[in-house]
């Protein structure tokens, strides 16, 4: 199966013969879900990816989020004051005597940096940014990591008034300018759990060349966003209007979404050291793909580093 990681997805789908009429919907597809068309991504991850459009759907109540409060409810039973919050980390390393030593400062002080040693320093950080607040490794690693490409887009929540109409779970808009895909916030939900008098559609905007998006994300103003994904959206979904009035749109700008798992990836991320002394590297991104899952494999992966000592 990893040959298929030296391969790009679109050769791959060349090579089985795929009917080419898809590849439209599967270039918008991994633009969304991976960060860059078919031709940019591994055959490994595309395949990956796309093998689970078939299995079932799974969410946790309140999306992803739920693993965050399971993991801050598990540190609040281990002591108070553990998590502290309105504070920037700019400096991990290596220490002497089996110890990691991070460097850190309070939002409101920022000219009084900071310094703490701990047994071990699990770095849940994506690894562009991992490979900058890192110091005394070997430079050939942290260049590795800084030199990972990550792709950039905008999220828009559409919040409408009235009636919502009922919509798949994820929609596809073939040619839309401004956005590739729509999700029904509330299509997982049993129908009797759906609200009556609102509804959310989560729509993705995802920048074909990152770069200039993430300028264009720093620069441009909510309007210019805004106005286009609205225009396409009654254009090429006009059934999620119907009786409802659109009061809102929410944007967010993700300048950094995720690692693009180009061809390479997993041979790339599997070359790379994730243990510096006792600071480990513990994100999806040491997967090669962008999931949760991915973060949760490298999380029992650290743990059962730290439980052997």
């Amino acid at each position: 199966a990893l040959a298929l990681d030296g391969l790009s997805l679109l050769d791959f789908l060349r090579r089985e013969h795929i009917d080419a009429e898809l590849f439209g919907l599967l270039d918008a597809y991994c633009l969304s879900a991976l960060g860059a068309p078919t031709a940019e991504i591994s055959a490994y991850a595309g395949v990956n990816f796309l093998s689970e459009i078939n299995a079932p759907i799974y969410a946790f109540p309140g999306g992803n989020g739920a693993i965050a409060r399971a993991m801050a409810a598990r540190l609040s039973r281990a002591g108070e004051g553990r998590i502290v919050t309105g504070a920037a980390v700019y400096a991990i390393e290596p220490a002497e005597g089996g110890y990691a030593r991070v460097g850190w400062f309070d939002a409101q002080h920022p000219g009084e940096p900071r310094c703490l040693e701990a047994r071990w320093a699990v770095v849940a950080a994506p690894y562009f940014f991992a490979g900058r607040i890192l110091r005394g490794i070997d430079p050939a690693a942290t260049a590795r990591m800084t030199g990972l490409r990550q792709g950039s887009y905008l999220v828009a929540n559409c919040c409408f008034e009235g009636t919502p109409q009922e919509l798949p779970y994820d929609s596809w808009a073939l040619g839309a300018q401004s956005f590739s895909d729509a999700i029904s916030a509330t299509a997982i939900l049993p129908a009797a759990e759906r609200p009556k008098d609102h509804g959310v559609l989560t729509v993705y905007a995802p920048f074909h060349d990152p770069g200039a998006g993430r300028t264009r994300l720093l620069t441009e103003d909510r309007a210019a966003f805004a106005a286009p994904i609205v225009e396409e959206l009654r254009r090429f979904m006009p059934e999620a209007f119907g009786g409802a009035r659109l009061a809102e749109v929410r944007l967010t700008r993700w300048g950094h979404h995720h690692l693009i798992a180009a061809p390479g990836i997993v041979t790339t991320m599997r070359a790379l050291p994730k243990r510096f002394g006792n600071v480990l590297l513990t994100h999806s991104d040491g997967q090669g793909m962008p999931a949760v899952e991915s973060a949760i494999v490298e999380a029992r992966n650290a743990v059962e580093i730290i439980k052997r000592g």
